[in-house]
């Protein structure tokens, strides 16, 4: 597929003066430049799905763990496991809960007042998703051929001057 491309040069003037600089004056001027061919990528056919399916398994590899570390020394404990405790033993006619050193209170269980989360997040939980390289050529072949589809582009929120009928020229 052959493109016509534009030649823009910028030119930025400013004046100077014995008290300092002036204002700068901006000189934008565009012509029409050579036809350059398209990779061919261009004109595959837009596939949204593997194009969804691409940008979620990039945002889930880029997802960091997240979680507690139980025993991590003198650093800090995790919540719910601040405090030393000791189980009494059988035979005192109470629940079998660890207590605070030399209180009645129960600590460090999940079905206690400030006591541990039962089943909290892991941080050997692996977020990350794998995509096919076919797939992922697929994915991003698609994505280019979506640059040059009006419809789509005007549908991601883009706006065009009237006489645009096309992005392909």
């Amino acid at each position: 597929m052959k493109v016509a491309t534009k030649d823009i040069v910028n030119k930025v003037t400013q004046t100077e003066m014995d008290a300092g600089k002036l204002s700068a004056r901006f000189d934008v001027e565009v012509s029409d430049g050579s036809k350059v061919n398209l990779p061919a990528a261009f004109e595959s056919e837009v596939r949204e799905d593997l194009v969804k399916l691409a940008v979620a398994s990039s945002r889930a590899n880029r997802r960091q763990a997240y979680g507690s570390r139980p025993h991590v020394g003198k650093r800090r404990p995790m919540a719910g496991m601040k405090h030393s405790v000791e189980w009494w033993g059988k035979g005192r006619g109470v629940s079998r809960i660890m207590r605070r050193t030399g209180s009645r209170r129960g600590a460090q269980n999940p079905h206690t007042l400030g006591g541990r989360r039962a089943h909290g997040p892991k941080v050997e939980k692996d977020w990350s998703r794998k995509l096919n390289k076919s797939e992922r050529k697929l994915a991003r072949d698609s994505a280019l051929a979506a640059t040059t589809n009006i419809e789509t582009v005007s549908g991601r929120g883009h706006r065009f001057a009237e006489e645009i009928s096309t992005l392909k020229a």
